[in-house]
């Protein structure tokens, strides 16, 4: 395993990291299980990015190319007080083939991809990690994932912020995304995978809106708190009752995809979109309690 072509093996890692910008551009930040294992040809090669086992090598190369954690699985994954995720080993044996190709991924510091199951069959992506520690006695690794979001901010503003301040940023928005991603999955289930207003049913184009704003002490990341809606769409919308149809009108600038817009006119006005108190009753009651105090 020592003897790897490095120069094959880095030109298949960014090819994989393009591919997965590419595909999180389609599918947003959640990824389908299934793309991830069929993954993408290269120079007549079939790259996959995850297998059944957390540490995943694709025939193509000698190193792992990425490690995927499942919350409800048999490791306990989890961030430590450093900010570091400890990852565990496979097995108890520290020198399973696959330990030891993330001790060389460490060694000569191999970007990874890092896949988080949100939902079965739904996996939030993350690039590049690094393995940056190894405790035999522990049997786990430690991963840094600072470096997967050095791209929040241009480079000419990273250069006024310090370099802890970077990695605690970066972190706490690695975080969030897994948080947000498991409640975008879970709102968009619970709506049937259609926006709440047009009805339309392109999963690519909706998003998770708060009902309650996150920032608010009752603006929990629950499906009761949550509005399925078109991603261009703003992240808060305002309804109101008109007439005594029941209907709901938009009296926000909201911008729907092309051609979705006179779908979500049409819907409303014609009474044909949940009453307030149906919306209601599928929101807990959060959504009827905004709408009558005027603040959605």
């Amino acid at each position: 395993m020592t003897g790897y072509d490095r120069t094959r093996d880095t030109q298949i890692r960014n090819a994989a990291f393009q591919w997965l910008a590419s595909q999180c551009s389609i599918y947003g930040e959640v990824l389908p299980r299934s793309l991830l294992a069929d993954g993408f040809d290269l120079d007549d090669q079939r790259i996959r990015l995850l297998g059944p086992q957390g540490i995943f090598k694709p025939k193509a190369m000698a190193v792992p190319l990425s490690i995927a954690t499942v919350p409800s699985g048999p490791y306990g994954d989890a961030f430590g007080s450093d900010n570091l995720l400890q990852y565990e080993y496979r097995g108890t044996d520290p020198d399973h083939r696959d330990n030891r190709g993330l001790r060389l991924a460490m060694r000569d510091r191999l970007p990874l991809a890092y896949f988080h199951r949100i939902l079965p069959g739904k996996y939030l992506a993350v690039w590049p990690a690094f393995v940056v520690g190894d405790a035999p006695e522990r049997l786990t690794f430690s991963v840094d994932l600072a470096a997967a979001e050095s791209n929040l901010l241009a480079p000419v503003e990273w250069q006024a912020v310090g370099s802890e301040v970077r990695r605690e940023y970066a972190i706490v928005e690695v975080k969030r995304r897994l948080h947000q991603g498991e409640f975008r999955e879970r709102v968009l289930r619970a709506y049937r995978h259609q926006c709440a207003l047009c009805r339309l049913r392109h999963e690519v184009l909706l998003d998770a809106a708060h009902i309650i704003p996150d920032s608010e002490p009752d603006g929990a990341p629950e499906v009761n708190n949550g509005l399925a809606l078109c991603r261009p769409a703003p992240r808060r919308v305002r309804p109101v009752l008109c007439g005594d149809s029941g209907g709901l009108r938009h009296t926000g600038p909201a911008r729907c995809p092309p051609g979705t817009r006179r779908a979500h006119a049409a819907t409303l006005d014609s009474g044909a979109a949940q009453s307030a108190d149906h919306l209601a009753a599928e929101t807990g009651g959060k959504a009827g309690d905004r709408f009558a105090r005027g603040e959605v």
